[in-house]
């Protein structure tokens, strides 16, 4: 069926509407048939969702990947065509309007394109009156009869046309052909993609029911649909290297749509991920009030009300992220969205997701500075109550830092929240520029904080350290450790003074100074990790010990699949925020805080290579300490 559309007005204003917003709509995508019968092990992959066939009578939609193992599938389409899927095969079915022509002589007509990825396809057409193309990675067949197999084995296309005649763009071997089998199969990266995504989800489901966090559910999920997602990646940058310029083109079209996809999970999983910080700060607070700390308990406690606020921030700008996926993946399928648009689009969701991450480590280590405090000022009290004068004056100094330090943090967090709502704003404004240049102020600021929290954290840890040396009346250990207990606090003091100028600067827009201080105030946070570490080192060599905490952030666990791909897929970051909520002061500092600032954001996700996925295994609650020993060696 074919019409021709006198657009010239009408495009322009849809241009124009577009361009400038993500709140257009477009119509939910219908069927397009359905999996009519199978045998043996069909898995059906759906944008970000894939399960496993159970049944005859599964829906099909544009842009849907089935894949079969020891066994066959018959999809029949709503004209009545027919798609037989042979064993260790992998299908793409795409039916929706393209255009040809120029201004306003365009004609749109209803075409299908089915593709074979891997394995062998057989088709036959139905009544009406859609052109059918039979493509592959490398070879495109438009269809003028009834009947033909094609096929793919990951070098060579083949074509054996039962009934009616082709028009082959690329190179097709013509005539009978054998299945390629499963071994070819297990070479493509589509189909090892799609064993994966599978193999993924079902693991997430596994441990998602042994999990009470649902900030952890919520992290596992997203790193899981992340997965599922790129498989139709796969699938579109294998169709990139078609001979045929449609075929390229809409492959190119997919890969913006599915970017889309992904930014808007990766902003679902930071909601998931201040979820956490919520939980565990929530935790921290219960934990304490039971033994009697009340200046931690309240200082967790604000920490969790602050973090949720947050969140509540961050599933608005969850909402807005996966109504422009939905969109742009509905009008791609409506063959309304240009490829100027879906890139618009992705890079507007890119900097939503940015911000949403830096929201989220911004949480964290509000949470932790809060901690920390509380442990600084609780530590001070000791030393007091003790009467050494040594100890008195370096525990000052630091609850001194620590204080200041948990106040601009926590600034921060506050500013790094409203960026989120500005990023929010300017992407349904379609303003790319604004929105780009608020994720990388939201990152650099977030980071700054992060490096703040690494400082404080060591420094606190340094004169724990140092003051264990003192009593153990080893002079040269206690000189030595008391010395760099004094350089880590100043490189903290020096680290929290430089975050409220990046801070500050961040609110001016004055980014070039931004960038310069927040690089300083990296520089001086490692400096504070390693003279914490020097004091460490030196403390244990004379069999000096502090106490030991086993933190209650969530762990990585990796998940190796039967059939592990060479080339792995995006992934998004599956751990919580960089800083977590101790429930002690503890000894050692994060080691993989960045070490330079970046001064602009992704606009595409990047990727690993990797021959596993990973996900994230529940752990549970646990803290743990030792108490301070003193043991000199003779």
């Amino acid at each position: 069926m074919k019409r021709i559309r006198m657009n010239f007005y009408f495009g322009l204003i849809a241009i124009v509407i577009v361009g400038l917003t993500l709140s257009f709509t477009t119509p939910a995508a219908a069927a397009i048939g359905k999996i009519s019968s199978y045998t043996g092990e069909v898995v059906l992959t759906s944008g970000a969702r894939i399960e496993q066939v159970k049944s005859p009578g599964v829906p099909l939609n544009d842009g849907d990947i089935i894949q079969t193992k020891q066994g066959e599938a018959q999809v029949v389409f709503n004209d009545g065509s027919i798609l037989r899927i042979s064993p260790f095969s992998n299908s793409l079915l795409q039916e929706r309007e393209e255009q040809s022509g120029t201004w306003i002589f365009k004609t749109t007509a209803e075409a299908r394109r089915l593709t074979c990825l891997v394995g062998k396809l057989f088709f036959q057409s139905g009544s009406s009156g859609k052109k059918n193309h039979l493509q592959t990675p490398m070879a495109v067949a438009g269809i003028r009869g009834s009947a033909a197999d094609f096929g793919f084995d990951n070098t060579n296309s083949y074509l054996n046309v039962v009934s009616g005649e082709a028009a082959v763009i690329g190179t097709m071997i013509r005539g009978g052909f054998a299945n390629p089998g499963s071994e070819v199969a297990r070479r493509s990266q589509v189909y090892q993609a799609q064993t994966r995504a599978l193999s993924v989800k079902t693991e997430t489901e596994r441990v998602n029911a042994q999990t009470t966090s649902e900030g952890q559910k919520n992290v596992n999920t997203a790193a899981a649909s992340v997965t599922t997602l790129n498989v139709s990646k796969e699938a579109a940058t294998l169709l990139a290297k078609n001979p045929d310029t449609v075929v390229k083109d809409q492959a190119q079209l997919t890969t913006a749509v599915v970017k889309t996809s992904i930014a808007a999970v990766e902003t679902t999983a930071a909601v998931g991920k201040i979820q956490i910080v919520v939980e565990q700060a929530t935790q921290t607070a219960q934990t304490a009030r039971a033994a009697g700390d009340t200046v931690k308990a309240e200082a967790a406690q604000q920490s969790a009300v602050q973090a949720q606020q947050s969140v509540a921030v961050a599933k608005q700008a969850a909402e807005t992220a996966q109504q422009a996926a939905t969109t742009s993946s509905q009008s791609a399928a409506a063959g309304t969205l240009t490829q100027a648009q879906a890139d618009r689009t992705a890079n507007l969701v890119a900097a939503i997701a940015t911000v949403a991450e830096s929201t989220a480590n911004a949480a964290g280590s509000a949470a932790s500075m809060s901690i920390v405090k509380a442990n600084a000022a609780n530590a001070e009290k000791q030393a007091a109550a003790t009467g050494n004068t040594v100890e008195i004056r370096q525990t000052e100094a630091t609850a001194v830092v620590a204080q200041q330090a948990a106040t601009n943090v926590q600034a921060a967090a506050v500013s790094v929240t409203q960026q989120l709502t500005a990023v929010t704003q300017a992407a349904q404004a379609g303003d790319v520029a604004k929105a780009q240049q608020t994720a990388q102020i939201s990152t650099t600021v977030a980071q700054t904080a992060t490096a703040v929290a690494q400082a404080v954290t060591s420094a606190v840890s340094a004169n724990s350290t140092s003051i264990a040396a003192v009593q153990s009346g080893i002079r040269d250990v206690a000189a030595s450790t008391q010395t760099a207990a004094a350089t880590a606090t100043q490189a903290a003091r020096e680290t929290v003074q430089q975050q409220a100028v990046v801070t500050q600067a961040a609110a001016t827009g004055n980014t070039a100074q931004m960038n310069q201080v927040a690089s300083a105030a990296q520089q001086s946070a490692n400096i504070a990790t390693q003279q914490q570490q020097q004091a460490r080192s030196q403390a244990e060599a004379q069999n000096i010990t502090t106490s030991v905490v086993t933190t209650i952030a969530p762990t990585t666990t990796v998940i190796t699949t039967v059939e592990a791909t060479t080339t792995a897929p995006t992934t998004i970051p599956t751990t919580a925020p960089t800083t977590v909520v101790p429930t002690t002061t503890p000894t050692t500092v994060p080691t993989t805080v960045p070490t330079t600032v970046p001064t602009t954001i992704p606009t595409t996700v990047p990727t690993t290579t990797s021959t596993s996925t990973t996900t994230v295994r529940p752990t549970t609650t646990t803290s743990s300490s030792t108490t301070t020993s003193v043991t000199p060696s003779r």
